[in-house]
């Protein structure tokens, strides 16, 4: 709702207004309290309605898609309790049940639908916490081929690279396709490790013979770290 234009808010009161003087119009029959409880219901059914139509389908600045996950199971719910109040409503007053069982009727729907609301909640959270684990999985390895591709376009740019070094780096390059994700709180650290030494690798190739030893150590860490890393998976 705090997104809503004043287009927005003025169809919605506009509806609410029309909804109320239907039933000034033609509900003066219903007994006060069959009244009032059928105008509320009526409203809650509109409110419903009218924030699953007037909000967005699914979120686009939402990278977790959260939204999707709850879209079905609010729709099922919103839906049926619509249809099934708008039948109690209809149907009760014309059986001639009490008042009393009119109200526990919708009192009962209105929990089915509270719970559809939980439901729906917790759905879109499982999904958003699902996405930014996966993200979290991913994200190390990530940045340590990002790394490594800033090394291979160093590599191509440089000439007087031994070809003991190239090999290396190209051995390490293709170590690391076959490396899945893990949520091993060790895999985090293996990959800082690898991102770091490669990072270290491309700033040291400026100048190949003055920095050769350097360049040994970290391919040697980064060999190290990448079979280390290989033997990680997910818990």
């Amino acid at each position: 709702m705090k997104n809503w234009t004043p287009l927005t808010w003025t169809l919605f009161l506009l509806g609410e207004a029309i909804l109320i003087a239907g039933f000034c119009l033609f509900g003066h029959r219903l007994p006060d309290n069959v009244y009032y409880l059928d105008l509320i219901i009526s409203s809650v059914i509109y409110i419903l309605l009218f924030l699953n139509f007037a909000r967005p389908m699914v979120r686009l600045d939402d990278e977790s898609g959260s939204d999707v996950g709850s879209l079905g199971i609010s729709w099922t719910f919103t839906g049926w309790y619509a249809v099934l109040s708008v039948i109690c409503m209809i149907a009760m007053p014309y059986c001639d049940l009490e008042f009393k069982y009119q109200l526990i009727a919708q009192a009962i729907l209105l929990f089915f639908l509270l719970m559809g609301i939980i439901f729906s909640r917790e759905s879109s959270s499982k999904v958003a916490e699902v996405y930014h684990r996966e993200k979290s999985m991913t994200d190390g390895m990530d940045n340590v081929r990002r790394q490594m591709r800033a090394v291979l376009d160093t590599l191509a740019e440089t000439r007087n690279v031994p070809a003991p070094v190239r090999q290396r780096i190209d051995r390490i390059n293709e170590s690391l396709r076959y490396i899945s994700p893990s949520d091993n709180p060790e895999a985090e650290g293996l990959e800082t490790l690898m991102a770091e030494s490669l990072a270290d690798i491309n700033r040291a190739l400026a100048d190949v013979e003055l920095n050769r030893s350097l360049i040994d150590s970290r391919l040697s860490r980064t060999e190290r770290c990448c079979e280390n890393r290989k033997k990680l998976f997910s818990r």
